[in-house]
C-alpha cells in the first residue's frame, strides 16, 4: 500500500500460492497498526511464477472514513416565504445523497453536482409560524452517513 509513493503498509510478503483468484483483506492501518488518514493510496500487487516470470500491477484506492459534513445556514431565523438552504459537504469521496426532511418526509434533494439543498414552501404556502424542525440525511460514496436536525425559528 502506498502513499506518494511511499509504502504505507506491506500487507502480505513471500506467499507461497497456488495458480488462480486469491485474495487479502485491508483493515486500513498501518504497518503498526494505526488508523491510516482518510485520501488516496495506491495498491501495488506483484507476483512471481516458479520460473521467476514476474507482474506488476497498480490501482488507486480511496480510504474514506469520514462523515459528509452539514453546515446550517448562519441565521436560524427565518421568513415564513423564505427558502431553507443547507450546505452538505464530502471532502474525500464526494456525495452520493442528501435530502432534507420535515415531519419524516423528504421535503427536497440535492441535485446532482451541487453542495446545498434548498427547500421553499409549497407554493402559495407558507412555513408554520415558531420552531421548524428539519432534519438533514446525507450519505458520501464510501457509505459514510450523517443525520442533523437544524430548529429554525419562523416569523410571519
Amino acid at each position: 500500500m502506498l502513499r506518494a509513493q511511499r509504502v504505507v503498509r506491506t500487507i502480505a510478503a513471500g506467499l507461497g500460492v497456488g495458480q488462480g483468484q486469491h485474495s487479502v483483506t485491508f483493515d486500513a492501518t498501518d504497518a503498526q497498526s494505526r488508523a491510516i488518514p482518510d485520501g488516496a493510496y495506491t495498491v501495488a500487487v506483484s507476483s512471481s511464477d516458479p520460473v521467476g516470470n514476474v507482474r506488476v500491477a497498480q490501482a488507486p484506492l480511496t480510504v474514506d472514513t469520514t462523515r459528509p459534513k452539514v453546515t446550517p445556514p448562519k441565521s436560524l431565523r427565518l421568513g415564513s416565504r423564505q427558502a431553507v438552504i443547507v450546505k452538505v459537504t464530502d471532502a474525500t469521496s464526494g456525495l452520493r445523497s442528501a435530502v432534507l426532511r420535515y415531519g419524516g418526509r423528504t421535503i427536497a434533494r440535492r441535485a446532482a453536482g451541487s453542495q446545498r439543498i434548498i427547500a421553499r414552501p409549497a407554493r402559495g404556502r407558507r412555513w408554520r409560524s415558531g420552531k421548524l424542525r428539519l432534519t438533514v440525511n446525507a450519505r458520501d460514496k464510501a457509505g459514510n452517513t450523517v443525520t442533523r436536525s437544524v430548529t429554525f425559528r419562523v416569523r410571519r
